[in-house]
């Protein structure tokens, strides 16, 4: 434990994964999960960048949820589309996806009508591509 403070202590960004290595290459065999949980005893972790995948950016709107509350009771009332990108190589080509609440169809793709929905087209009342991006 002395040499892991001696070691956090010239370099404070090293993590339990870096630790553990060096700790090895200088002959203490130690592994992460042990070097991670001698960290944690000592009370000492790395500085450097966390996840902050929950804290938004700084004057980002937040637009509400409008399907919240509503019941969908009538064909054409909500639609819904969906994007996804696949990576292939070098490109990352798009498909998309559009389909009603009432049935869940998929009634156009990649830009394509579907021939079993017989046409009928996306005048419905609210437009949800993403949750909480709901528009009219």
């Amino acid at each position: 434990m002395r040499r892991i403070d001696a070691l956090f202590t010239e370099r404070p960004f090293f993590g339990a994964r870096r630790i553990a290595r060096t700790l090895t290459d200088e002959g203490w065999p130690l592994n992460r999960k042990r070097a991670r949980r001698l960290m944690r005893l000592m009370g000492i972790e790395a500085l450097g960048p966390k996840p902050r995948t929950s804290k938004p950016a700084p004057g980002h709107k937040i637009y509400p949820y409008l399907l919240r509350g509503l019941t969908i009771d009538r064909p054409n009332q909500v639609w819904a589309c969906d994007i996804t990108y696949i990576p292939i190589g070098h490109r990352a080509p798009r498909t998309g996806r559009l389909f009603p609440f009432d049935d869940r169809c998929t009634c156009g793709r990649d830009g394509l009508p579907c021939l079993t929905c017989e046409g009928r087209g996306a005048g419905g009342v609210l437009l949800n591509d993403a949750p909480g991006n709901a528009r009219q």
